[in-house]
């Protein structure tokens, strides 16, 4: 039962926490589910060479652990931890962040990045390229998040340069309410800023940089209708009578109550949990959990597909599994509304997994990135460069 194996994993990694060594007999007894032996043996084998503060040669540690425990290529960072691969089971972004705080304090021992990367990856044999590509252009004139009224009035939401992302309630355009009758809202989100904002009904919707909400003040027809422009999670406060539906460039996905992404850009919604309806010129198609819906050509490609970058995305986190690195750093662009250029453009398609909280800003992004010894990153001006 789920419920139980929560209990084994979180009791396990109390104990990891609190410093003490499990053996092999432990693991057994505390877990009593191989799906569950990789995630705490990893924990404890980093847990291990943190406390040896460095003495121990921790990429070969992490090497036999892995072949150990799983065939597949697999990598980990020791400051901000990845997820572990296995055959039958991928952690939870619970998990992912449970064991954040139990190796925060490996950074002030061991000063590099862990990489298990296929050699077939590598940039250490290729020679950088004289040509540069620009993946993503920087807003040359960065705004602050905005709601405006139906009528054009707008107020400016000021944000601190290190809040990402900057969490909007109902209080936010109560302001404007109270100074004229408003019954529609606009959030604009510029690029370099991100928003969690609580719609009237208690849904939560978490905008990507470089989007657009546009939703009533009152939800009182028979439907919960927004119209999104760019990408966005939602999660949908539970009402059979009032399906919720997000309008977003052709498509339109309906729900009661669910957690999705959705993106007008790459046209594809992505369900958590929950189902959905989504429709787009004529077609319809009913999603399950960690399937994404992508419409091409007037055609819906289903697939399944790993959620949990939607989730960190939710809970504070730019997080990639098995991505190029041109994504990556297209996405850091993007939250902190920085032009980013590949001046080796080999390196525009090495796959990695990244992970960093989108509060600490764009220097910790960079210093992970580096710690990583794939690539050089370096910051002029508004403009990251990858060498």
């Amino acid at each position: 039962m789920q419920q139980d194996k929560d209990i084994r994993l979180e009791k396990a990694l109390d104990i990891i926490e609190a410093g003490t060594d499990i053996s092999e007999e432990q693991l057994q007894e505390l877990l009593g589910d191989d799906a569950l032996l990789g995630d705490v043996a990893l924990a404890n084998e980093l847990q291990a060479a943190v406390r040896a503060q460095g003495a121990v040669d921790v990429e070969a540690r992490l090497e036999k652990f892995h072949q150990s425990a799983s065939s597949a290529q697999q990598l980990v960072s020791m400051g901000r931890p990845n997820t572990v691969d296995s055959p039958s089971k991928k952690p939870s972004a619970r998990l992912i962040r449970r064991l954040i705080p139990v190796l925060a304090i490996a950074a002030a021992f061991i000063g590099a990045v862990v990489m298990l990367l296929p050699r077939s990856l590598s940039p250490n044999t290729h020679q950088p390229s004289p040509n540069t590509t620009e993946v993503f252009t920087a807003d040359a004139t960065p705004a602050e998040l905005t709601l405006t009224d139906q009528n054009g009035k707008t107020l400016a939401l000021k944000t601190t340069a290190d809040r990402q992302p900057a969490p909007i309630s109902i209080d936010d355009y109560c302001k404007m309410l109270s100074q004229a009758e408003t019954e529609r809202m606009t959030l604009d989100v510029p690029y370099g800023k991100s928003a969690d904002i609580i719609l009237p009904d208690g849904s939560i919707a978490y905008l990507h940089p470089g989007s657009r909400l546009r939703f009533p003040t009152d939800f009182s027809g028979p439907q919960r209708v927004v119209i999104l422009e760019g990408e966005a999670y939602f999660k949908v406060k539970h009402d059979s009578s009032r399906p919720f539906v997000v309008m977003a460039d052709g498509m339109q996905t309906t729900v009661l109550g669910t957690e999705f992404h959705v993106s007008s850009h790459s046209h594809e919604v992505v369900l958590v949990t929950g189902s959905v309806r989504v429709s787009s010129e004529g077609q319809q198609v009913m999603l399950r959990p960690h399937q994404q819906c992508s419409f091409a050509n007037g055609e819906c490609l289903t697939a399944e597909v790993d959620v949990t970058p939607y989730e960190m995305w939710r809970d504070g986190y730019l997080y990639f599994d098995n991505v190029e690195l041109r994504t990556i750093l297209e996405a850091i662009g993007q939250n902190f509304n920085m032009t980013v250029e590949f001046r080796n453009t080999e390196a525009l398609h090495y796959k990695m997994r990244f992970i960093s909280e989108r509060n600490k800003g764009v220097q910790a992004a960079i210093d992970m990135m580096n710690r990583m010894k794939k690539v050089s990153v370096r910051q002029e001006g508004n403009r990251l460069v990858v060498e």
